[in-house]
């Protein structure tokens, strides 16, 4: 019987670490089906802060786990999965998206938070669908990136307090609107219109929203961290040559040098070389609109729209007014004291009060002016025994860092161009221009640099056209999402 030449990446077989400690270990082909055309990627995969509720917000985190291939030392393409040939594991879920494009990995049962391990995955593989010669010299990279589930339900919009542009109920002030189901949404003045005011960057007030639009009723799964410098740096390096130029975060169209620029390590010496950082673990800053677009296209993930974001933020309940993502409006106002910096294990040296939402702001960064580390303060330093929402800076779901950190483009209701985005996945290449939709136009949650105020869930300061990049981009990041339904 012939089988495939397997070349395992270095990297993947000693184990690669990101944002908050996920890791893929021990890559390998099992199970060759020659007559089906099939054959089991199979991986250990490792990642901490890890759980499953049946109350609350009754959700779990999971790893979406994904796969490229180059045969013969060509381009890297995405894998195609083999569902029927994904193998039950006694202590995980494998679920497997409809596209085929990747996996969900969750624990099976009820779990306080801790850590997710599982050895001996094994991920079917479709030879035949992505057409490979068993002749062939084939390697493969596994990649998983920390998400969590959002579960289907009616939810509100707007910050019922005096958010800069904050979506409401069309006949009123401030009265946050309730999204309760997926269909077309109609904007005016209205009693059951939504609306919002438009001030300077505020949108045109124009709609209606399509059904088709992702509302937010229905489940889907949100990125648990901002993008990581080292999933930045693995999405480069397996971009083809010739389109490298369209996703360099060290070009003129980001910051314009190898060096470390505002917190930002990622370093590229040109055509031939790989990409390289020195703080794996720090969210990725200079991620513009078109840049993430392409890394959610290569992940087999999408943008998230402005409802989505605030329902991840805040959950069911009715918004509290001028409230962070953690649910309330304490902040902490002092600068933090970094200790580790640079390194996989940075954290907050000396903890302000345990009443002080945790956020990275221009408040708390005059030491450290730049991002920190992914999920920094989720479980990182000497609180692990005191884990609220307000000390892990968490949202009613448990993802972290959507106030403050990095600004996050998402897709907005505010142009003609953006209220047509459907949520359809674009394919897994940055070959193509993605989601051509706009979103250089809508950023929520605010940056290390940024008030306060733009850190507020219900805060649009910046939801509509004319927005100049050039002062944001030190501050600009990005997250994506999935339907569970995808």
């Amino acid at each position: 019987m012939k089988k495939i030449t397997l070349l395992i990446i270095g990297l993947l077989q000693l184990g690669m670490v990101w944002a908050n400690g996920i890791t893929i270990n021990n890559v390998s082909l099992e199970n060759f089906n020659e007559s089906e055309g099939w054959v089991n990627i199979q991986f250990d995969i490792f990642w901490y802060n890890s759980w499953r509720i049946d109350a609350g917000p009754s959700n779990w985190d999971a790893a979406w786990v994904f796969a490229k291939y180059r045969a013969n030392s060509g381009p890297w393409q995405h894998v195609t999965v083999s569902p029927s040939n994904n193998e039950i594991h006694p202590d995980y879920i494998i679920d497997a998206s409809s596209d085929n494009k990747g996996v969900f990995i969750y624990r099976s049962d009820v779990s306080t938070v801790g850590v997710s391990n599982a050895f001996n995955v094994n991920l079917g593989w479709d030879l035949n669908a992505d057409g490979i010669d068993i002749n062939d010299t084939i390697e493969v990279k596994v990649f998983a990136i920390e998400m969590v589930y959002v579960p289907e339900g009616a939810f509100y919009v707007g910050g019922g307090g005096n958010e800069t542009n904050q979506l409401k109920k069309g006949n009123s002030f401030n009265t946050p609107y309730l999204i309760e189901n997926e269909n077309e949404i109609i904007i005016g003045t209205g009693i059951n219109n939504l609306y919002y005011d438009s001030g300077s960057y505020g949108g045109d007030q124009q709609g209606p929203i399509p059904a088709e639009f992702p509302k937010g009723y229905n489940a889907f799964y949100c990125m648990k961290y901002e993008i990581s410098e080292q999933q930045y740096v693995e999405f480069f390096n397996t971009v083809d040559a010739n389109f490298q130029s369209l996703v360099d975060i060290t070009g003129s169209t980001g910051k314009n040098s190898d060096d470390e620029v505002d917190g930002n390590t990622v370093s590229w010496l040109g055509e031939g070389a790989e990409a390289t950082t020195t703080t794996p673990d720090r969210a990725c800053s200079f991620i513009n609109g078109s840049t993430l677009n392409r890394y959610l296209g290569w992940a087999g993930l999408r943008p998230m729209t402005e409802f989505e974001f605030e329902k991840a933020s805040r959950g069911p309940g009715l918004p509290s007014p001028e409230a962070y993502a953690w649910g309330n409006t304490n902040i902490s106002t002092t600068a933090y004291p970094i200790a580790f910096p640079a390194s996989n294990i940075e954290q907050i040296d000396v903890l302000p009060a345990t009443n002080e939402g945790r956020a990275a702001y221009n408040l708390t960064s005059t030491n450290v002016p730049r991002p920190l580390r992914c999920g920094i303060f989720s479980g990182s330093s000497n609180d692990m025994t005191n884990g609220t929402r307000e000390n892990a800076g968490a949202s009613y779901y448990g993802i972290m860092e959507l106030s403050g950190n990095l600004m996050e483009p998402v897709v907005g209701i505010g142009t003609s161009n953006s209220r047509n985005f459907t949520g359809n996945y674009q394919g897994t290449t940055v070959t193509t221009t993605l989601y051509n939709f706009g979103l250089n136009s809508h950023f929520k949650g605010g940056g290390w640099n940024s008030n306060s105020e733009l850190l507020k869930v219900g805060d649009r300061t910046y939801s509509g056209t004319g927005i100049s990049l050039t002062n944001f981009l030190k501050e600009m990041g990005g997250r994506g999402v999935r339907g569970v339904d995808d």
